[in-house]
C-alpha cells in the first residue's frame, strides 16, 4: 500500500508515499511492514548517503533527518515561483543537492536546490512543451536526464542537462522513432533503464 518507493542506502528499508491516514510520507521495512509515518507530505526521496529523506508538503520542500528525526523546511512555499513542485525529484550522488520539476504559469521548469548550508535555488531549464517529472541524476554527478516532447519527431525523447546549465542536449544513441518515458541509471552508471509507450 504505497507509491514511489525509494531504497535506503543499506537496503533494509524504503521511503514511500501512502494515502493511509491522509497523504503521508512513510518509512517501510524491506519485508513490506510499515515502520514509521514521518509526516504529511508526498514524493519521498531517500538520499544516496542514507541520512535524509526529501519530500513535498503544502508546496514546500522539506527534508527529514533520519538520525535526529527532525524535519527542516528547505524551500518555503512563498519563497519560490512554482505553483506546484512535482514528485520524482532526484538527489545528486553526493547528497548535497536536489533536482526537481516545478510548474510555472505557462511553463514547466527544472531547478536545483542546495540541501546543505544556506538553501540556494538554481533555476536551470524551462519549457512550454511536455516535460516529464521523472529526473535521473547520473552517478558521476555530471548530468541530469529527463524526457521532453520533441515537435520534430512528435514524441518524447531523452535529454541530458549539465547541473546549473540551461541548454539541454538530446541523449545520444536512442531510437528517435520510439517515444521514451521514465529513465533511471544503474548505481554504477553503466546502464540506463527506460520505459517506452511503443
Amino acid at each position: 500500500d504505497g507509491l514511489m518507493p525509494r531504497w535506503s542506502a543499506d537496503g533494509s528499508q524504503f521511503a514511500c508515499s501512502r494515502y493511509t491516514g491522509g497523504s503521508g510520507v512513510w518509512i517501510v521495512r524491506a519485508d513490506g511492514v510499515p515502520e514509521k509515518r514521518i509526516s504529511d507530505g508526498w514524493a519521498a526521496q531517500w538520499s544516496p548517503d542514507g541520512k535524509s529523506i526529501a519530500f513535498t508538503r503544502n508546496n514546500s520542500l522539506c527534508v527529514y533527518d533520519v538520525e535526529s528525526e527532525q524535519i527542516h523546511v528547505v524551500l518555503e512555499k512563498n519563497d519560490h515561483p512554482y505553483q506546484y513542485i512535482f514528485w520524482n525529484m532526484s538527489w545528486s550522488p553526493d547528497s548535497k543537492q536536489l533536482a526537481f520539476k516545478g510548474r510555472l504559469t505557462n511553463k514547466q521548469e527544472i531547478a536545483i536546490i542546495n540541501m546543505t548550508g544556506k538553501p540556494r535555488l538554481i533555476r536551470c531549464f524551462a519549457s512550454d512543451k511536455h516535460l516529464a517529472s521523472d529526473l535521473a541524476w547520473s552517478p558521476d554527478g555530471r548530468r541530469i536526464l529527463f524526457n521532453l516532447h520533441t515537435p520534430k519527431t512528435s514524441n518524447n525523447q531523452i535529454y541530458q542537462l549539465e547541473p546549473g546549465s540551461d541548454q539541454p542536449e538530446l541523449f545520444p544513441g536512442l531510437d528517435a522513432e520510439r517515444s521514451w518515458g521514465s529513465v533511471g541509471f544503474s548505481p554504477d552508471g553503466k546502464w540506463l533503464v527506460l520505459s517506452s509507450t511503443n
